[in-house]
Order: structure tokens, then C-alpha cells, then sequence
């Protein structure tokens, strides 16, 4: 049991990689760009595979918002990661150039611009989801002074990831506003990874926070 946990962890700590990676476009070769986003795509897979139990359970108990929003969620995450490797082959050079034109090189770009952007929101949004039971592993024994600072180091963080996500006017590439890509190529790889991971941060922060807040709300009622 313990070993198909690890594996578990392995693959979703191995999958957040690829995807800081992939974010990184500016410090990141093309064929780097693109060998990387294969291994993505059969990590999602091995994901889907070891977390198989989950679409079981799924229908069984009663319905309720949490479910739902999971499920619409999760959905969500999977196509726009889909479009975001479609897009992707119909572009590539190096890893599977045979795909290079399944889809207008033109139309791809705008469309993998723009759901590169809404999968790593969604991955911010589905580790929010679960970051009670994360963040529990992390805090278990420590006391309040510790858990305390944890929280602001959260606050600060998630702070810092939406400055970054609005300076670098990520909104307009979601909603296909801005065609191309500005990346500061002046940066280096470690501040461009940590900007990247900053923003992950901030959606999953967001989606933590809406979570305890419902809750409260529940328990108190």
C-alpha cells in the first residue's frame, strides 16, 4: 500500500515538473519544449491510470457541490490540457513532426498560447482542492507558531504569483486578447520557475481558501 502511494506521489511530484517546465518556455529549448510535453502527456496518463479508484467512488454517496465542482474541475483540467498537446504536435519540429499541420499552424498558436495558461490555473485550482490533506502531512505535530507561519509564507507567496499573473498580462493571453507571447528572456532559469510556480501557488491558494470558507459556513449553519 505504502509503495503505490510513493509511486503515486512520484508521478504527480514528476507531473508539476514538466509543467513548471513547459511554462518556462523562455529558458527552455524547442526540442527540450517539446520532449518535455510528451512526457506530460504519458504522466497524465499514468496519472489517470493510478487514481482510476476516483471514477469509481465518484457516483456512489450523495451529490453534492463539492462533487460537482470537482467533477467540472477535473474535466476542465483534462481537455485543456489535451487542446494544450494537440496544439502542440500540430506545431512540432522534433518530437512527432509527422503531426506538424493536423491543425493550422496560425489557429494551434493562438489556442496552445491560451490553454497552456488555463491548465496551469487548473492545476492551481485541483491542487487547492486537495491541499487540506497535503498541507496536514506537512503541519502534523508542529505548533501553532509554526502553522501560523506557514500560512503567511502561503499568503505571501500566492501574493506574489497573482502581482506576477496580472504584470505579465496572463489574463489577456487566456482569453485569446493577445496573439504572441512577451517573455523577458533576460531572466534567469530558477527566477522563471519560481514565478511560474508563484502563480500555481495563488490558484491554489484561491481554490484552498473558497473550500474552508464553505466549510465554515456548513458547521456553522
Amino acid at each position: 500500500m505504502k509503495s503505490k502511494l510513493l509511486s503515486r506521489r512520484v508521478v504527480d511530484i514528476a507531473l508539476f515538473v514538466a509543467m513548471l517546465v513547459l511554462m518556462s518556455r523562455q529558458v527552455v529549448q524547442d526540442a527540450y519544449h517539446e520532449w518535455v510535453g510528451m512526457a506530460a502527456l504519458v504522466l497524465l496518463v499514468v496519472h489517470l491510470v493510478q487514481n482510476r479508484t476516483w471514477f469509481v467512488v465518484l457516483p456512489k454517496g450523495k451529490p453534492t457541490a463539492r462533487k460537482a465542482a470537482t467533477v467540472i474541475l477535473d474535466a476542465a483540467l483534462v481537455a485543456s490540457f489535451l487542446v494544450t498537446m494537440v496544439t502542440g504536435m500540430a506545431m512540432s519540429s522534433y518530437a512527432v513532426p509527422f503531426l506538424r499541420g493536423i491543425v493550422s499552424v496560425m489557429v494551434a498558436q493562438r489556442l496552445h498560447l491560451a490553454s497552456s495558461y488555463w491548465t496551469m490555473a487548473l492545476v492551481g485550482l485541483h491542487i487547492g482542492m486537495h491541499w487540506s490533506a497535503i498541507a496536514a502531512r506537512f503541519t502534523k505535530g508542529r505548533g501553532p507558531a509554526t502553522r501560523g507561519a506557514l500560512l503567511l509564507l502561503g499568503i505571501a507567496v500566492s501574493a506574489f504569483g497573482l502581482a506576477v499573473f496580472l504584470r505579465d498580462g496572463v489574463p489577456g493571453y487566456m482569453v485569446m486578447l493577445v496573439p504572441f507571447p512577451s517573455f523577458d528572456y533576460s531572466k534567469g532559469p530558477a527566477l522563471v520557475l519560481a514565478e511560474n510556480a508563484s502563480m500555481i501557488c495563488f490558484f491554489a491558494f484561491a481554490s484552498d481558501t473558497v473550500l474552508r470558507i464553505t466549510r465554515t459556513r456548513k458547521e456553522r449553519s
